[in-house]
């Protein structure tokens, strides 16, 4: 009896250490503008990270998801771009834990494309 409980705790806690939290988002502008104030965040997350993109610079942004509470939500995209803000919702995640690992994220002039890849 001792060996089961044993077992179940050692399963229980190597699948916690190897879950990963981490979305890596590459951020390509494909414009001619700067983009200002950009930041990624699950819709449940208060944080403030912000990074600016250069035009037709490339860039990448990881959110650490281990704090975000079990829940099931999406990622908010915002950022200004020739003094307009945008605002684009994109993906899911299931219990706090991202479904992708590596999303690409191209601006252009007039519109926002995410595609998620395999790493």
């Amino acid at each position: 009896m001792k060996n089961i409980v044993l077992l179940i705790l050692v399963f229980f806690f190597t699948s916690c250490y190897f879950n990963n939290y981490k979305v890596e988002f590459e951020i390509i502008n494909n414009t001619e503008f700067a983009i200002d104030s950009l930041k990624i965040l699950p819709n449940s997350d208060k944080s403030l990270n912000y990074m600016s993109l250069k035009p037709h610079q490339k860039r990448s942004y990881v959110i650490d998801m281990f704090n975000v509470p079990a829940i099931d939500g999406s990622y908010n995209l915002k950022f200004k771009l020739n003094d307009e803000f945008v605002d684009e919702n994109y993906g899911y995640y299931s219990n706090g834990t991202p479904l992708d690992e590596y999303i690409v994220v191209t601006i252009e002039k007039d519109k926002v494309t995410f595609i998620s890849k395999d790493k």
